[in-house]
C-alpha cells in the first residue's frame, strides 16, 4: 500500500468520524429546564395556517421601516434560530442557572426566572410569565450575551402570546460601526 492512498485513506476516516455528531444525553425532565425549542415549535403549529398577518417593524440603527406580513411569509427559519440558540432545556444546562419563582396570588400569575451562574454561559437570563388558573404561557423573554476580545453581541428576545414577537440585537465589533437591530412582528 502507497503511502499516499494511506495518508489519503486515514485522512478520510478522521473526517468521518469527525463528522459523526456526539449522541446528546436522553432527555431527562428531572434535569432539564423549559424548552424554547418546543415552545416556538408548538406556536408555529398552532397558528399554522390560519388567516393571521403580522405588522413587521424593523429599525436598523434609528431607522424605521414596517410592513404588513401574511402568516405564512414571515421568515420563520430565522426568528425561530434565533429563539432556539438560546434554549437551555439541554441537560448539560442543568444546575448552571439560578432558578427562582415569584407567584401572585391576585393576579393569578407566575413568574419562572432562570439566571446564569456563570458569566460564559450564552443566555444569561430566562424568564416565562404564565397564568396560575389555566397554566397557559402568556410570555417569555431571554437576554444572551456573546462577548468576545473583538466582537459582542447582545440579544433581548420577548415572544408575547398570540400579541407580538420583539427580537431586539446590539452588536459592536473592533473591525466596524456599532449596530442596533429591533425586529417587531406584532399579530394583526
Amino acid at each position: 500500500m502507497s503511502y499516499k492512498y494511506l495518508l489519503l485513506l486515514c485522512s478520510f476516516a478522521s473526517l468521518t468520524f469527525s463528522a459523526c455528531k456526539k449522541e446528546e444525553e436522553p432527555y431527562d425532565p428531572d434535569k432539564s429546564y423549559f424548552s424554547v425549542k418546543q415552545f416556538v415549535a408548538d406556536q408555529y403549529e398552532l397558528y399554522k395556517g390560519q388567516p393571521y398577518m403580522f405588522e413587521k417593524t424593523t429599525i436598523v440603527n434609528g431607522k424605521k421601516d414596517s410592513s404588513l406580513v401574511g402568516y405564512d411569509k414571515v421568515d420563520w427559519n430565522t426568528v425561530f434560530k434565533i429563539f432556539c440558540d438560546a434554549d437551555i432545556s439541554d441537560n448539560k444546562f442543568f444546575e448552571r442557572y439560578d432558578f427562582n419563582q415569584f407567584d401572585d396570588n391576585i393576579l393569578e400569575a407566575s413568574v419562572l426566572t432562570y439566571t446564569a451562574k456563570e458569566p460564559d454561559l450564552f443566555v444569561k437570563k430566562f424568564t416565562i410569565n404564565y397564568d396560575n388558573v389555566s397554566r397557559k404561557i402568556s410570555m417569555i423573554y431571554i437576554e444572551t450575551a456573546d462577548n468576545g476580545r473583538f466582537h459582542a453581541k447582545e440579544q433581548k428576545l420577548s415572544y408575547y402570546v398570540k400579541d407580538k414577537i420583539v427580537i431586539q440585537e446590539s452588536e459592536k465589533s473592533f473591525l466596524s460601526d456599532p449596530k442596533e437591530v429591533v425586529i417587531t412582528y406584532k399579530f394583526q
